[in-house]
């Protein structure tokens, strides 16, 4: 089940913080983790619904294979498109030193 509600305004950054690009919010991952997922999502679960995420290029593969299975479990319209996204930008992060940045409600 999915609630909409929290957001994340996520970023694109370079070294020091340098903002390169703000990719947009999401909700999609503002859901009730069960003990299972959590178990199988370890670097979705992590992400705080109120402070700031940052995931460097390596961190940034993990998240992508667990968005690859939510994705695939996912029915609503809405958070498949979110979360299709946010797959999309983690794909295309062009530099080993460039960051993922989620900043929590």
């Amino acid at each position: 089940m999915v609630q909409f509600g929290m957001t994340w305004d996520v970023c694109l950054e370079g070294p020091s913080g340098r903002l390169v690009r703000r990719l947009g919010s999401h909700s999609a991952l503002d859901r009730r983790w069960t003990s299972e997922e959590e178990q199988r999502f370890p670097w979705l679960t992590s992400i705080s619904p109120y402070d700031e995420n940052v995931f460097n290029f390596r961190q940034s593969r993990h998240l992508l294979r667990e968005l690859s299975l939510l994705l695939d479990e996912t029915i609503d319209e809405r958070a498949r498109t979110e979360l299709e996204e946010l797959k999309g930008w983690l794909e295309a992060l062009p530099d080993r030193h460039l960051y993922i940045r989620m900043t929590g409600d």
